[in-house]
Order: structure tokens, then sequence, then C-alpha cells
């Protein structure tokens, strides 16, 4: 996930930035690889980096009441994970755990102080991003509460597909698969009402299931089922 000139991108920040904070960033950044079930970020520390993921699936999991893993959010390519880390000494109170083999650009909270301070457009950039992030989670917390788990997972399973723009009956697979486990965890539901959830979507068309993980999905059926406009493959 290269910028131009050879310039690593930084993500949806990227869109934010000239090109001067963009090298002064660059020049602080290192890589940064994570194996599945690797901890990013620790909820009993307090973070020191941030992370631009660049390529692979990670989640921000907190525990219920009855002591079960939810998952938060699921952090994908050009978002960025442990923004607490610009908070001296806070802890940030959730884990982010790979969930495939990520990769990021880490730039270490000092480093990324000192390019803000010459570079302010740095800190407006990650300011927006931290709030579109939290907008989204909101969005989601909400749909956890008021829609029903059918729901949830379509829509889940929609942000996940890979090609959300061909036909209708086009079966494409998930960008970043998940297991049955790591599905009801993201929407709050037990594993196999999840399993039953996807038989009941088998039967409308809407996914086809495969072993393992090789679960395939029409984006444009799912997209019916939620009463969303489907997107559409430019001409």
């Amino acid at each position: 996930m290269l910028a131009s000139k050879g310039v690593p991108s930084f993500g949806r920040m990227s869109d934010d930035l000239p090109d001067s904070a963009r090298n002064r960033l660059a020049s602080v950044a290192r890589q940064a690889h994570f194996h599945p079930g690797q901890r990013i970020v620790s909820c009993l520390h307090s973070p020191r980096t941030l992370y631009v993921i660049q390529e692979g699936l990670a989640k921000m999991v907190g525990i219920s009441e009855d002591g079960r893993e939810r998952i938060l959010h699921l952090f994908r390519p050009g978002e960025l994970a442990g923004w607490v880390a610009l908070e001296k000494d806070r802890e940030a109170g959730c884990d982010v755990i790979a969930v495939s083999p990520v990769q990021a650009l880490a730039i270490d909270r000092r480093d990324f102080l000192e390019v803000g301070r010459g570079e302010p457009t740095v800190l407006l950039a990650v300011t927006r991003e931290v709030s579109r992030l939290f907008s989204n989670m909101a969005d989601w917390m909400l749909a956890l509460v008021s829609a029903e788990v059918p729901q949830r997972l379509s829509r889940l399973l929609l942000e996940l597909a890979e090609d959300r723009t061909g036909p209708r009956l086009d079966f494409v697979p998930l960008a970043h698969p998940l297991t049955h486990e790591q599905m009801a965890q993201a929407v709050g539901a037990s594993r196999p009402h999840v399993s039953s959830v996807l038989r009941d979507l088998e039967q409308a068309g809407a996914v086809r299931r495969g072993r393992g993980r090789d679960l395939r999905v029409a984006p444009a059926r799912l997209a019916e089922l939620l009463g969303v406009e489907p997107l559409v493959a430019a001409a």
C-alpha cells in the first residue's frame, strides 16, 4: 500500500496531508508485522505507538459483564489503531489483536508529535480519522442493540466483501475471512446462532458456504436483504 514516489501511504489520513507532511512522517515510521493472535496494543499498558494498518485485519476487543470477549471494531487497511498513544500515560482500555497477518506503519508518539509541531495538518488529519472511527463504532454499537442478529451479520459480511459492485447473483470471497467464533464476537451472538443465521442466509441466496473459512457472499443480495442500495461498478 504505497503512495506515489515511494512514500508510504498513511491510510485515510493521506488524503488530508501535503507531501511535506507525508515525507516527514515517512522519515520516522517503521514497518511492523504481527502474527494472527498477536497483541498490537495491550489494554493493560499505556501505548507509545500509533499504527496505520496497511495489510490484514485487526480487532479491538473488550470483555462483557458475563466474561465474554466482544469485538468492538475491526481495523482494516488504511485505518489508525492505537490512537490512545497520543495521550501520555493513559491505558488503552481495550486490546487490539491481529486477526490475520498484519502489516502496519508504526510511529512513536514522541516522533508523531514532533512532526505535528512542524506540520499541523498531521494533527488535524489524525483528529478527523479518530472522529470517523468513533462515529463508525457508535453506529455499530447502535446496531448491536437495535438490529436483529441476521441484520447485524449481513451488514458485517457486506462490509467485508472483497468486491461489492458485482451483479445480484455474483458470489465473492471475503477480503478478510473470519471464523464463526469471530463473527459471533463481532455481532454479539453465540457461535451456534451465527451458524444458524448463515444457513438461513444461504437459503436466501446471500451466502455460499464451503469448508473452514471458505465463505462467499453475494453483496447485491445482502444489500437487498438489508434494504440498502448496492454499490455499482464504475463505467
